[in-house]
């Protein structure tokens, strides 16, 4: 019964996420920035909504990776990387908050050819397409093609 509760909680709360990222995405469509670097266009602009929906969205990117494939996404905040041991590599990405700073999440992007990468801990917005990937076994995704605003 315990498990069965949990689940029906959490489909609601999936479900409230999901209304509210499209209640906020609808109704920023008049506000979303006209800076789309070279795409011309963004599907998703994260940049121009608050921590908490901005964070319930990438927190949906995570659950539903193939919702998003090919979507230009533009998003707002903390220039930050990590560093991998068991690739011997660093990963860029954009840190967002939710609204109290309580919980953050990050977005992985890859700068288009030549692109010139900020000092950790700059404000950055980004945008890029959305693609997924593999590796050693696990799926992620990231930003590719991504511009630096």
């Amino acid at each position: 019964m315990k498990n069965q509760s949990l689940r029906f909680l959490s489909l609601l709360l999936s479900l409230c996420l999901v209304l509210c990222l499209w209640a906020f995405t609808v109704s920023c469509k008049k506000e979303i920035s006209e800076d789309y670097g070279s795409f011309g266009r963004v599907d998703l602009d994260l940049s121009v909504i608050s921590g908490t929906v901005v964070y319930a969205a990438v927190n949906q990117m995570v659950n539903a990776p193939d919702d998003y494939i090919g979507k230009i996404i533009k998003v707002n905040g903390e220039y930050t990387t990590a560093y991998s041991s068991a690739t011997n590599l660093t990963y860029p990405s954009v840190l967002v908050a939710d609204a109290t700073a309580c919980c953050q999440q990050g977005i992985e992007f890859v700068l288009k050819k030549n692109g010139r990468y900020p000092e950790k801990g700059a404000n950055v917005t980004v945008i890029g397409r959305f693609e997924t990937y593999t590796e050693n076994g696990l799926p992620y995704f990231h930003l590719v093609e991504a511009e630096l605003l």
